[in-house]
């Protein structure tokens, strides 16, 4: 049996109930995200449609659905707080639900909420463990996106498993996939296109399901030898991918964003954060170190051009998190705060690569934070866990605020409590999950 025929037999026939009822906070998480992309520049031009004709979809699913499974995985994603698997650089849930939540809500027969819920997991599995398998912390710094580069293996094991394809077909889904993914990343300075280009990968795995099914074949071999350093010139340790498989509980290993920024900045605010509860005033300081793992430091360290950088710029952030605390919960980002004193602190706040951090990475994104001040010396704070991460779970509490935080302004405070209400129940209700999705399209 090859490793392909593995995965297959995993994608057909695994059963999650453990994990079902984890599910919900992840689905509550990206309905956040999705709604929260919606409102930005980026996603109200996504959001336009995309007039082109399907037909080979007519027998199963409505003629234009894989046009929103682009729209829908590109605007979820684009919002920054959407979840993330550390490991593997993967934000699974931004491909893998709204994939599902759209198949399923365009779906001409019936379906079971199982089958949704267990399709989910699937693809987070296979997601992230093929992101693990090609080293997509390693990748991303040499400009490979990672879940770009996975998201079409993803969405190819979701939509097998609820169309029902079966395991020979999977075979080849998977196989098919594989041969539709890349990774190169597409820049921009105001409107960039990469975020279409995510979508883009999620809508090819579900065509590879979708032909998979007619009868077109891939290679099962393409898992057994050194296939992705030639085709791609990517090193992957393919035996990963199906060692234990199914045994490591994947969301439970699921970091979560409590406010909008990219990841490798969030222990840094968490860790600022922290030393200023302690009492440090911000007027006294003189200097702030951050001391990260080497690889990110090139992407945190500079200042912001546009929406996208300033999520990633460490001295952006920090400083928004020390003048206007609520800025972190701004998705648009419209203006780029650009005061006096925000510019002032950015030019205190120094991104410093550390080699010790590595024996933490990449199962964690540390940051040790050194603050100077005027009176009261050097005050230091070692980041391995911030908030969202796995050792750090966002309680209930914390996700309603959450979600109140980001949506109130867009949806108000009663819808937005509705939301909360029908993400917490849609893994047991599938009225609750279809009405999910129809608030979402409204």
């Amino acid at each position: 049996m090859t490793k392909l025929h593995s995965l297959a037999e995993y994608v057909v026939h695994a059963q999650f109930s453990t994990e079902r009822s984890e599910l919900s906070a992840h689905i509550l998480d990206t309905v956040t995200a999705w709604i929260c992309g919606q409102a930005t520049p980026e996603g109200e031009q996504l959001g336009k449609k995309l007039n082109e004709e399907h037909p080979i979809l007519r027998g199963v699913l409505q003629d234009d659905v894989l046009n929103q499974v682009i729209v829908n995985c590109a605007i979820t994603r684009l919002s920054e707080i959407d979840d993330i698997h550390l490991a593997s650089c993967i934000t699974p849930g931004s491909v893998i639900i709204p994939t599902a939540l759209t198949l399923c809500s365009n779906l001409k027969v019936d379906f079971s909420l199982t089958t949704f819920t267990d399709a989910v997991i699937a693809g987070y599995y296979l997601m992230t463990r093929l992101g693990k398998a090609i080293k997509g912390t390693e990748l991303l710094y040499r400009g490979i996106w990672p879940t770009y580069f996975c998201a079409a293996f993803g969405t190819a094991a979701t939509s097998a498993r609820i169309l029902g394809l079966s395991e020979k077909e999977t075979v080849h889904a998977l196989a098919l996939a594989l041969n539709l993914s890349t990774g190169g990343i597409s820049r921009g300075s105001e409107m960039p296109f990469r975020w279409f280009t995510l979508g883009y990968a999620a809508r090819s795995g579900c065509m590879a399901s979708l032909i998979a099914a007619k009868g077109f074949t891939g290679s099962s071999q393409m898992l057994e030898g050194n296939w992705f350093e030639q085709t791609y010139g990517i090193e992957a340790d393919t035996a990963a991918i199906v060692e234990d498989l199914g045994q490591d509980g994947i969301l439970k290993r699921i970091s979560m964003k409590p406010f909008c920024s990219a990841k490798q900045v969030i222990p840094s605010i968490y860790g600022f954060t922290k030393l200023l509860d302690q009492g440090i005033s911000l007027d006294d300081i003189k200097e702030v170190n951050l001391f990260v793992p080497l690889p990110f430091v090139s992407m945190i360290k500079n200042r912001p051009t546009n929406r996208l950088s300033s999520l990633s710029s460490a001295p952006y952030q920090l400083a928004v998190a020390a003048y206007h605390p609520a800025g972190l919960y701004d998705i648009s980002r419209n203006e780029i705060l650009n005061s006096e004193e925000i510019r002032s602190f950015m030019d205190k706040v120094h991104v410093i690569g550390d080699s010790t951090l590595l024996s933490y990475y990449p199962e964690k994104w540390p940051t040790r934070i050194e603050v100077k001040t005027t009176s009261h010396g050097i005050a230091s704070e070692m980041v391995t866990d911030s908030p969202g991460d796995p050792e750090m779970k966002l309680s209930s509490e914390e996700m309603k605020r959450k979600v109140h935080s980001f949506l109130d302004p867009i949806l108000g405070a009663r819808q937005a409590a509705e939301v909360i209400e029908l993400g917490r129940n849609s893994v047991f209700d599938k009225c609750s999950l279809l009405n999910l999705y129809k608030t979402i399209r409204r």
